[in-house]
């Protein structure tokens, strides 16, 4: 009896140590546990077909899985909302997934009751899709349950993949963000980015959360590997290499915007001194070769599918540029607060409530780190600041013409991820914060981003089962308009464990002060 209660005290006693300061290799791993149950708890929440697009993506995903990487184009010119200008692809798979369709979407009235059964006709069928042009990496890795189960097990089971790699992804952004502020700025930055839109989408099939988590692991890893002295690790270099692979391979704009992040923190932090020791690694020259052919084959693939011009709107005739210019800087609160929290087919706002503390942290973070930050990274904050802003303006307004008002907040935040990260590594270099106030600052921010994943996933769910858009966040829990997976008092439960589970492991990742692997 004393040598159970010994032994379980030593088991007791080690676990403590290793949550107290768990190793690179655990923190990853506990991460993609903790963000995959929070991810998986939206895949089931939301209704299928609920989220943007995903329609034409598990289209594009399915016949990926099938080796059918492009298929026939054909322009459409529209001539009316309900007719957009887009390019088609027409590709061939089975029919069920041909014929999923979503009578809610735009209509935040009505619940997802409305959606009838999927099919389980796998008789070969066209079928056509508007994101048929992107490059298929994201579709191969999400694709494939497809081939297996059948088209209702499919689909969930492709979302659940869809969890899996963007988890992945975020837990090395985790990772080397705690390295490279290991006072707890470092993960509150990554709580910051990781928005309820970030999370819905991750629950979805759809590569724009890929595309974000991919970001974010490569403004994380890549500032984590030009700060450290001495050899490359070799994990910290595959993890480099595959961040920005994948981000440099997800939509039409993907490459251009991997190319820029990578620019920005080469400016941000990289030394000569530093620059000559990655030339002289092996692993780093192997790894940097890796990255350029990927940016290329990635740049190749958008040139030859043409996927700029894949983009699917209500074209604006005859509108001039200041026009064009003049309307997207209307739409800019729209699309700050798509960045926080605007779920299913743009139809389900978080309150204004919950998103302007989110943006004034955002603020108060990057305006500190201009405080205590060099006049380099002053300039380089100030100058991705213009560049956030900058770029959604002119790449919208000149397209308004061809294909309308089309930007949404999610393109957006592959670059605005940046700016917490660079404010968190500015923080914590400088020595005129006390420390253990950055850890509180922290760890409120932590819990209050935390605390809006559970209201985001509540007011997501009324709108699908109540019909009630953005304004009631447990209102589920008495409604009928529609029956989820799971019963609405489990995923309730549910609800709390995960976003709960998430802040504490994110406060336990804020205690490490380590600065080794």
């Amino acid at each position: 009896m004393v040598a159970a209660s010994a032994s379980l005290h030593s088991v007791r006693r080690r676990v403590s140590v290793l949550l107290s300061a768990p190793s690179a290799r655990l923190a990853w791993w506990i991460s993609f546990a903790v963000l995959s149950f929070l991810g998986g708890l939206w895949a089931v929440s939301s209704p299928l077909m609920s989220g943007p697009d995903e329609g034409a993506h598990t289209i594009k995903a399915v016949a990926v899985a099938r080796g059918e990487l492009r298929g026939r184009d054909v322009r459409v010119v529209g001539d009316g909302p309900t007719n957009q200008s887009r390019r088609d692809t027409h590709v061939i798979i089975p029919r069920a997934y041909a014929d999923l369709r979503a009578c809610f979407m735009f209509v935040p009235t009505i619940p997802a009751g409305c959606a009838p059964a999927v099919g389980t006709d796998t008789t070969p069928t066209e079928a056509t899709t508007y994101t048929g042009s992107y490059p298929p990496l994201y579709y191969a890795l999400t694709g494939w349950p497809s081939r297996l189960l059948s088209p209702y097990r499919a689909l969930y089971a492709m979302r659940f993949c869809s969890v899996a790699v963007c988890s992945a992804l975020l837990a090395s952004a985790l990772v080397s963000a705690r390295r490279l502020a290991p006072d707890g700025a470092g993960v509150a930055a990554v709580a910051l980015g990781l928005t309820p839109l970030v999370v819905f989408l991750m629950g979805t099939i759809n590569p724009s959360a890929f595309e974000i988590a991919a970001a974010m692991a490569t403004w994380a890893s890549l500032l984590d590997l030009l700060r450290r002295r001495g050899p490359a690790p070799a994990r910290l270099v595959l993890r480099v290499v595959v961040a920005t692979i994948c981000f440099a391979a997800v939509r039409p704009l993907s490459p251009v915007f991997a190319m820029l992040v990578v620019a920005a923190v080469l400016a941000m932090a990289a030394t000569p001194a530093r620059l000559r020791e990655l030339a002289g690694d092996r692993r780093a020259r192997l790894g940097g070769l890796a990255i350029v052919i990927g940016l290329a084959a990635s740049t190749l693939w958008v040139v030859a599918s043409k996927a700029y011009d894949s983009f699917a709107g209500t074209p604006q005739p005859g509108v001039s540029l200041g026009t064009a210019v003049r309307g997207v800087i209307d739409l800019e609160p729209w699309h700050t607060r798509q960045m926080y929290g605007v779920f299913g087919w743009l139809d389900t706002p978080t309150p204004w409530g919950m998103v302007m503390p989110w943006l004034i942290t955002c603020g108060l973070v990057l305006v500190v780190a201009l405080a205590l930050g060099s006049w380099r990274e002053r300039a380089v904050l100030t100058g991705w600041l213009a560049v956030t802003v900058a770029f959604p303006v002119v790449a919208e307004a000149l397209r308004v013409e061809k294909y309308g008002y089309i930007w949404q907040g999610r393109y957006t935040m592959p670059l605005a991820v940046g700016l917490p990260i660079l404010s968190a590594w500015v923080i914590s270099r400088s020595n005129r914060v006390p420390r253990p106030a950055v850890r509180d600052v922290a760890l409120v921010i932590i819990i209050g981003m935390a605390i809006g994943q559970l209201l985001a996933h509540g007011i997501a769910l009324t709108r699908y089962i109540v019909a009630v858009p953005g304004t009631q966040a447990f209102g589920y829990l008495s409604g009928t308009g529609w029956r989820p997976p799971l019963s609405a008092p489990l995923l309730f439960v549910l609800s709390i464990i995960g976003c709960g589970g998430y802040a504490v492991w994110l406060a336990v990742l804020t205690r490490d002060r380590r600065t080794t692997p």
